[in-house]
């Protein structure tokens, strides 16, 4: 175990992600009456679930404050359905892959797609909330999107692995942003602002690390901090595995061959507003 499972928590991380920050998600979350980030960003990816209320929001997405999570829910489904909302993100995704569809072969599409549903359906969902509300998503008739919504179950699956890693470390939503905050792969600002935490509150955080010597005052991190925040990474890479180890990691890295054309011309497109995904 090891390069194989962070090999492909990386790069589904990436595809599924564009679809939090393209105009043509907004788009059509906006044809079904949402008009602001919060509600079109909580219920599209909560769509899955069903109708389900902000404190099972937070519950599974983990890192965000109530106050943002109240933005978005139940203000989403006042406006539309879970399943109006669920083909707008598939549809949204679909027109931002068409782009950069000549990336992967037709025959590459299909033998990715042959892995990673071998991975999806035959593995257990048990204690893996998003990733079981998305592996029950009726399969998108295209077949670039119909491989982005198995790579988005792959993606949460470890995504659940990671929320049940930091709370058993144990650090809270706000505290588990400033360790990520401190690998400088993305900064303070875009974090607390997408978050939605007061400057307070990231600050009583950063203040409760640096009393477990995890950090510094300044919000980086110690040499602790760095092996703490590893071995959540680590945590997080064991309750991965059973997913990769239904076709084992040689396949897996094949997999990742396949697809990671396809994130490299996500970036290249321009998808996300920062450089810090690789």
């Amino acid at each position: 175990m090891g390069r194989a499972v962070r090999r492909l928590g990386n790069t589904t991380n990436v595809i599924h992600g564009f679809i939090y920050f393209v105009p043509e998600a907004a788009e059509e979350y906006g044809k079904l009456g949402l008009s602001s980030f919060r509600p079109q960003y909580f219920g599209s990816r909560a769509a899955p679930m069903g109708p389900v209320g902000p404190d099972l929001v937070l519950a599974t997405f983990f890192n965000f404050s109530p106050e943002a999570v109240a933005e978005g829910i139940p203000l989403a489904w006042e406006t539309t359905s879970p399943e109006a909302l669920q083909a707008a993100r598939l549809t949204a995704a679909s027109r931002v892959l068409d782009r950069v569809a000549g990336a992967v072969t037709v025959e590459g599409i299909a033998e990715a797609t042959d892995i990673a549903s071998e991975m999806v359906n035959n593995t257990s969902m048990a204690g893996r909330p998003l990733a079981a509300a998305n592996q029950s998503v009726d399969p998108p008739d295209d077949p670039l999107t119909r491989l982005w919504q198995l790579l988005t179950v792959i993606r949460e699956y470890r995504g659940d692995a990671h929320v049940a890693a930091l709370t058993a470390s144990p650090v809270s939503p706000v505290e588990a942003l400033v360790l990520h905050a401190a690998t400088g792969l993305i900064d303070r600002p875009r974090l607390q602002d997408t978050r939605g935490w007061a400057d307070e509150a990231w600050d009583d955080a950063v203040a409760d690390l640096h009393r477990r010597d995890l950090v510094r005052a300044d919000g980086a991190f110690t040499e602790d901090g760095k092996a703490f925040r590893e071995s959540i990474e680590v945590q997080t890479d064991l309750a991965t595995q059973p997913i990769l180890d239904v076709v084992g990691d040689d396949r897996v890295h094949r997999l990742c061959d396949l697809i990671e054309p396809l994130r490299d011309a996500l970036i290249a497109e321009g998808v996300y507003p920062w450089r810090g995904l690789k």
